[in-house]
């Protein structure tokens, strides 16, 4: 048994300056409004992690991962009366395989946790949003965690390469803005965002690449999610913000590719520089 081991560390130091200011279009007076965001907030975070390759067989590869990340977010109390000082921390991993089912074609799955903490954003985030609401901050928010799974094939030759794979992917605590049942002087729709619901999503992907002679290149790929959502009331929904079904065909020229059929094909050759970057 052979393995590669990659590890180390991280560190993101994100400061934000947030200013707003009005100007009266008849005297051009300026003043000072409230900002959209508390002035002098940080999101900075820390992380470790381990990455490793197992060559359990000449068949069989496993690939194993893991991270601990910390946050730290400081809101100072500003003129919108919104201040926080938060740690998030937790633990996000991968576990995958792949089976080399001939040279050329191989199976592969990957299992996986992560998560996103709340930022900036979704703390601090006050004013005037689109579809006539107002934003009310939230300081009382959890991360959003995810878990997700796909599977699939990667056809591999010295001219030509294609995978297929299928995914599913759950989300928990999802942080989406709901009314509060209150409005502004103006008008405005009062909400805030809350941790209510889960999503779950299925989908399908393809891409494929073709190297017609040394230089030209064809290519095409394909994309099709599904998703729903459901709130604490066990109502389901289609998600949001879901791109339709989608793909892409064209062509490409890479001046100075190998020409012939170079490079050692097969799962573990390059057959050249024309799919590196894919």
């Amino acid at each position: 048994m052979t393995f590669l081991l990659t590890y180390g560390s991280e560190i993101y130091l994100d400061g934000i300056t947030s200013r707003r200011f009005g100007r009266n279009i008849e005297t051009h007076e300026k003043s000072r409004l409230q900002s959209r965001f508390a002035n002098g907030s940080r999101l900075d975070s820390f992380a470790g992690y381990v990455h490793t390759e197992l060559w359990l067989h000449p068949k069989l590869t496993i690939v194993l991962g893991g991270r601990y990340r910390y946050f730290d977010i400081d809101i100072p109390r500003a003129d919108c009366d919104v201040g926080v000082h938060l740690g998030f921390d937790d633990l996000t991993g991968q576990a995958g395989v792949m089976y080399h089912l001939t040279p050329a074609l191989n199976l592969v799955a990957n299992v996986g946790r992560g998560f996103r903490t709340p930022n900036v954003f979704d703390f601090s985030t006050l004013g005037p949003r689109p579809g006539n609401r107002f934003n009310s901050p939230n300081t009382d928010l959890k991360r959003e965690s995810v878990l997700s799974v796909d599977f699939g094939l990667k056809w591999s030759t010295p001219r030509f390469r294609a995978e297929a794979f299928g995914f599913h992917s759950r989300f928990e605590d999802k942080i989406p803005a709901v009314p509060t049942g209150e409005f502004t002087p103006e008008g405005r729709q009062i909400v805030r965002s809350e941790n209510l619901n889960s999503v779950k999503f299925w989908g399908a992907e393809a891409a494929g690449r073709f190297r017609v002679i040394d230089e030209w290149n064809l290519f095409a790929s394909f994309t099709c999610t599904w998703a729903e959502e459901k709130s604490r009331d066990d109502e389901t929904a289609p998600a949001d913000r879901i791109l339709p079904a989608n793909g892409r065909v064209g062509a490409f020229y890479q001046a100075g590719s190998p020409g012939g059929s170079g490079g050692s094909g097969g799962s573990g050759g390059s057959g050249g520089s024309w799919w590196t970057d894919w």
